[in-house]
């Protein structure tokens, strides 16, 4: 090998496989330090690979991110193929296993998350990294962890169909069964299981699949796992879960994302990596944190040791009680305020109430219950010559003892009402009060100490409207007046109601029939009623689908033949299934619909929707000709150069390669980007004559 490369020159090997090597250099004219990562001959003179391993360094150009190591440039020097990384002063995983046997927990689970968060970062910016290994995994003193090797999926795809080759190192190890059978493509499942592997590793000084051949990899990987904790049962039951869920061979069994895993480890650390994925999605880059993001990333940093963690955590401590304080007082004036403006309302209803006749007051009691209310009252006042009465006087907030004549007790003083009873009263007051058309010649108990007294049960009507099983917005009348409107999923609540008195309800909603019933309240607090509406049959709604870039044909609700988008056609309200259809792709999505009369009548999902796929662009004899413009969905915008990889949406999409004084083969073309897959296409440049 040589010992210079261009003007640096070459200190030590850092770490070195089949497959390539590692080696610190230092610059002959500034004296930095820079590493090289270079391709073995062996695989130097394979174009295929040799293709690949720039490709990588490209896509690795784009990271910029705290756990990723820094890629600069990649090139050849001769038959030398490299690519320069920044400098890292550490040693990699495997030596730290190596040397330590074992990591203390916590630590390892510090380590992971910093994994985790590279690697979410490289994949919603739409690099794979396919060769995770302890050996690609870099950590300094500080614990502060670097990762390298982004971008060899197509290698690792490659040596998986070279099974000689593969054998050669323990990569293999690392890698889920059905990456190893060739089963799948690289995915997300399939990264998130090296981790685990890597977990292992940390929490047991073992790998779980060591084996000298792939087949007694593969043979290791279908037999039952070893809990970490057989090897220490210091490991939390917690973190032995995680591990097992990670390393399971079904991967639908495995956490689905990094964001799911960290939140696992770590729920504090998930508003940081939400806002890292909304700023990517938006294309914004925000260097900005949440106070609760920043925390997180801070206290758990491992440079935050001794007495400034103490100091910290006592800086936080006092802060949170001030806050706690504070928050208490606000409560207290808060609640003081509430229970006065609670007074001033029942005062405004008992007011109300003092000056309604008898008669309004009849409906929210149960036949003959007013006589009897009265019935005794009267006998009472005939017979006060009689015998001594009292009477007791029931105000908002304010009870009079009855009166007691000497050598005579009067029956025990009234419960005043309860602020609740007060509300339901006030609010079926003044939900059915009717015109005053008189009033008692004689004073008379307040209307609120007539109810009251007699015990009378008030309930509250929850209503919810649903068709086909989804909740639905309606509106809703109560005794033929409007009381208000069902929201979506939040159900309808109609205070006041008396128990044992009979209402009609009503819900009505535009092309649906109208349900109504007469319903006796019958028990107190809160009465459910879900309403089954059914729709028109004369209520239809034209619709239009919209021409989209992943299907040229739609099936609706199964009828056949399929019809060409854009397409409109009259639907009744209510559910409908669509399939879109690429035929000449072999590519079908399938979807549900609500048609009502309220949402847009036009249809077009959103990318998110459908999902996304990878277009990698490469060109050809790239070491001859170097690279060219690419330009997607676009024809004057240059998007990228080659070698390109890009996440889009799946469906077709408009791809021109270009560059000044050469034409490419193919021109323009278009291709179709499969759901979760790769879709790759090579360019050749011809100089123009």
């Amino acid at each position: 090998m040589a010992t210079i490369i261009g003007n640096n020159k070459i200190l030590t090997t850092v770490y070195e496989d089949f497959l390539w090597k590692i080696v610190k250099a230092e610059s002959v004219a500034s004296g930095e330090q820079i590493w090289f990562k270079i391709l073995a001959d062996e695989y130097g003179k394979d174009q295929e690979i040799t293709n690949m391993f720039h490709l990588s360094a490209e896509l690795s150009i784009a990271l910029d991110h705290e756990n990723i190591l820094k890629t600069y440039e990649h090139g050849s020097d001769g038959t030398l193929q490299f690519i320069v990384m920044q400098s890292f002063d550490g040693i990699s995983l495997a030596e730290l296993i190596k040397r330590e046997k074992t990591v203390e927990e916590q630590r390892a689970i510090r380590i992971i998350l910093q994994i985790c968060r590279g690697l979410q970062f490289a994949h919603i910016s739409g690099v794979n990294h396919g060769a995770i290994t302890s050996n690609s995994i870099f950590i300094n003193r500080d614990d502060q962890i670097a990762i390298i090797n982004f971008g060899c999926d197509g290698i690792v795809d490659s040596l998986i169909h070279k099974r000689e080759n593969l054998d050669k190192t323990q990569l293999a190890s690392y890698l889920p069964p059905e990456r190893l059978q060739a089963k799948i493509r690289l995915s997300s499942s399939c990264e998130l299981y090296s981790v685990g592997v890597i977990f292992y590793e940390l929490l047991t000084g073992k790998n779980p699949f060591k084996a000298k051949s792939i087949h007694e990899i593969l043979q290791a990987k279908e037999r039952m796992l070893q809990s970490p904790r057989v090897h220490s049962n210091s490991i939390s039951i917690q973190t032995d879960k995680i591990v097992t869920k990670l390393l399971a061979k079904d991967p639908e069994k495995r956490y689905p994302n990094f964001i799911n895993l960290i939140q696992a480890l770590a729920p504090s650390s998930i508003e940081e990596l939400e806002e890292l994925h909304a700023d990517q999605e938006t294309g914004v880059t925000i260097k900005g944190r949440s106070l609760t993001s920043w925390l997180s990333l801070k206290l758990n940093s491992p440079v935050l040791v001794g007495s400034k963690r103490r100091m910290v955590f006592t800086f936080i401590t006092v802060s949170v009680m001030i806050l706690l304080a504070a928050f208490v007082f606000l409560l207290s004036d808060w609640s003081a305020k509430s229970d006065e403006a609670d007074l001033l309302e029942l005062e405004k209803f008992a007011a109300e109430a003092e000056n309604t006749p008898d008669q309004d007051i009849a409906p929210f009691l149960p036949p003959g219950d007013l006589d009897s209310l009265y019935g005794e009252a009267s006998k009472q006042e005939n017979d006060e010559n009689s015998r001594p009465t009292t009477r007791s006087s029931v105000k908002v907030a304010d009870v009079t003892e009855p009166s007691i004549e000497e050598g005579v007790t009067g029956p025990p003083a009234e419960e005043p009402a309860s602020i609740e009873q007060r509300r339901n009263i006030g609010a079926a007051i003044q939900h059915q009060k009717q015109p005053a058309n008189g009033s008692r010649s004689e004073p008379a108990e307040t209307a609120v100490e007539k109810i009251a007294d007699k015990n009378i049960s008030f309930a509250t009507l929850k209503i919810i409207a649903y068709y086909d099983s989804s909740a639905i917005g309606a509106n809703i009348f109560v005794d033929n007046e409007p009381s208000g409107k069902i929201s979506g999923d939040s159900p309808f609540l109609v205070h006041g109601l008396v128990a044992g008195r009979n209402y009609n309800i009503r819900v009505q909603k535009e092309g649906f029939k109208t349900w109504e019933q007469n319903l006796t309240i019958a028990q107190q607090d809160t009465v459910s009623l879900s309403i089954p509406m059914e729709v028109s049959p004369d209520a239809v709604r034209r619709m239009t689908f919209a021409a989209v870039d992943f299907a040229d044909r739609i099936i609706v609700n199964n009828k056949l033949p399929s019809q060409s988008l854009p397409y409109s056609v009259d639907l009744p309200l209510g559910v409908h299934k669509l399939l879109y259809v690429d035929q000449e792709n072999m590519f079908s999505w399938e979807t549900d619909i609500f048609v009502d009369m309220e949402g847009s009548n036009f249809v077009l999902f959103d990318a998110d929707q459908i999902g996304f796929g990878q277009l990698s662009i490469t060109l050809k004899d790239a070491l001859h000709y170097g690279f060219a413009f690419v330009a997607v969905d676009s024809k004057n915008a240059e998007n990228s150069t080659t070698p390109a990889r890009l996440r889009l949406p799946v469906g077709r999409h408009h791809v021109r390669v270009f560059r000044n004084g050469f034409q490419t083969v193919p021109e323009d073309t278009v291709v179709f980007v499969p759901l979760n897959g790769e879709e790759r296409i090579e360019f050749q440049l011809v100089p123009e004559e």
